[in-house]
């Protein structure tokens, strides 16, 4: 086999290239065309980058006491990753609430040294919440005197049970899943933004906003003696997240899963 990369700018990418919640975008779609081809899962990656915004133009400083979460980064923006079949259009995963999901996900799955290092450059996440508040939220070098931003670069993995899977995923119209449709639900800027001091004056017009955003993936192409298999169906793993809350001492909370052969749960 012979790989290639791919890069893929947003289906609904704006004229200027910017995307967030408050300015109407609250949704990311980035297509990946049918091809004889197979995606590399751990390969998928969603990279750009982010600003801080006090309002539209000007960047919070460390007075104005907005943080996020820490500990998650730039993975708090996304509340619903969704992959479609592109040439069907039929649901093959979806995470809702993913931002909760990944709030227990890294710290299982990520050790302390990893977090102390590489998360930073790739997720902007920091152990300690002052690190990432001059960072990420007040980062101000190169910023402009009139309130030009300068946007934090990222680069995290779409983590689902698709694209956690082992086995390479096809592409083509006639032996694979028809292409995919990847789709991002932006979380509100309330549910990424909160006050490190419990005020909302300086959080009233702030939000977040991404640029240059673009997937990233590995493909391949099958080789000489790959003989396809034609099938109806797709055997593949997926992720189930469900959230709610208890408001009663003796609370009984009842979930219809619906699932079968489970890996595991947490």
């Amino acid at each position: 086999m012979s790989n290639q990369h791919l890069e893929i700018v947003p289906s609904n990418i704006t004229s200027n290239g910017k995307l967030s919640y408050k300015n109407g975008q609250p949704t990311i779609q980035l297509l990946i065309g049918a091809q004889d081809r197979f995606i590399v899962p751990g390969s998928v990656r969603l990279c750009g980058e982010i600003t801080i915004k006090k309002d539209d133009t000007i960047i919070p400083l460390e007075t104005d006491g907005i943080r996020m979460n820490e500990r998650l980064g730039v993975h708090s923006v996304i509340d619903t990753l969704s992959i479609f079949s592109q040439r069907s259009s039929q649901n093959i995963e979806t995470i809702n609430h993913h931002n909760r999901f990944m709030s227990s996900y890294l710290s299982v799955t990520q050790s302390q040294g990893d977090f102390a290092c590489h998360a930073y450059e790739t997720a902007l996440r920091f152990p300690n919440f002052k690190a990432q508040q001059l960072g990420v939220i007040t980062n101000t070098q190169g910023a402009s005197a009139s309130g030009g931003d300068s946007p934090n670069s990222f680069c995290i993995p779409l983590v689902s049970g698709l694209f956690l899977g082992q086995e390479p995923i096809p592409l083509s119209n006639t032996w694979g899943v028809g292409g995919l449709l990847v789709e991002i639900q932006l979380s509100p800027d309330q549910n990424v933004l909160f006050s490190a001091d419990n005020s909302d004056t300086n959080l009233l017009d702030s939000y977040y906003e991404l640029s240059n955003v673009r997937l990233i993936c590995e493909v391949q192409r099958p080789g000489d003696d790959f003989k396809p298999q034609m099938t109806n169906t797709f055997t593949y793993n997926s992720i189930s997240s469900y959230y709610n809350t208890i408001n009663s001492r003796n609370a009984v909370l009842n979930f219809n899963l619906g699932l079968k052969s489970v890996l595991g749960a947490f």
